[in-house]
């Protein structure tokens, strides 16, 4: 039988989550010549791929941590496999 996580400790730590993917990060989010007023500085292409993968980056640090904290808290993750009928 898998151990469902409490709602309260899966919310704190995907909190935990964000805050450590928003704070590794952080030096690629305020970069300053991505925003408003220099748009013409980088290609629109580039600039939609550099988006992008710092969004991957951010969702995998965010998954990590979350996978460390919960991990932290006594869960384990598992794998299911497909149902048999």
């Amino acid at each position: 039988m898998a151990l469902v996580p409490d709602s309260g400790d899966l919310l704190e730590c995907r909190r935990a989550g964000q805050k450590e993917s928003l704070r590794a990060y952080s030096r690629e989010l305020a970069y300053p010549f991505h925003s408003p007023p220099f748009f013409g500085y980088m290609a629109q292409p580039n600039r939609a791929l550099w988006e992008r993968q710092v969004e991957v980056y951010l969702s995998h640090a965010a998954s990590v941590a979350l996978t460390d904290c919960m991990r932290g808290k006594g869960y384990e993750r598992i794998t299911v496999g497909p149902v048999k009928f």
